[in-house]
């Protein structure tokens, strides 16, 4: 079904940014807290 390898392509992609954007964000966020202290 080329429509579901579609779906599945485009979710596993999602998938992939959001973790990295999570990440991005505690690397930010670590690096913020190890300054202030």
């Amino acid at each position: 079904d080329p429509q579901f390898i579609e779906l599945a392509s485009a979710t596993i992609i999602v998938l992939m940014v959001l973790l990295l954007a999570m990440n991005s964000v505690a690397i930010f966020l670590r690096n913020r807290f190890e300054q202030k202290w």
